[in-house]
């Protein structure tokens, strides 16, 4: 089951969700329950909320793009492929490592973990 943890310097990274790769359904565990967020779907590399809205999707080279109008995305980071997540930062050289995805099975859930969890760097 891939599991999204933010990446912590100094203590042990954080558990921040999970998904379920049977249908792709996505959870919260930060609140101390599940709670669900939406759902990705594998074939198409997209991310969609839990109101059934586009939210954005993965390239194939592992790119994140965020969706906020038909005509309007936004670059976010990219995963590579050993589940490994970077944020952009227009205030550093290279694009931050902030988390990951333990035991991934698709680069999309990568792109759910940045779109949910990572819409900030902190």
């Amino acid at each position: 089951m891939p599991k999204i943890y933010r990446r912590v310097a100094t203590g042990t990274d954080e558990l921040l969700g999970w998904i379920d790769p049977e249908d792709g359904s996505i959870y919260d565990t930060t609140a101390g329950r599940d709670r669900y967020l939406g759902e990705v779907d594998y074939e198409e590399g997209e991310v969609y909320d839990d109101a059934e809205e586009f939210m954005g999707w993965v390239e194939d080279d592992g790119q994140v793009f965020a969706s906020y109008d038909e005509d309007q995305e936004e670059y976010l980071g990219y995963v590579d492929e050993e589940g490994q997540l970077y944020m952009y930062s227009d205030e550093a050289e290279e694009d931050l490592h902030v988390g990951y995805v333990a035991e991934m099975t698709d680069e999309v859930e990568g792109a759910a973990a940045l779109l949910f969890f990572f819409d900030e760097i902190a």
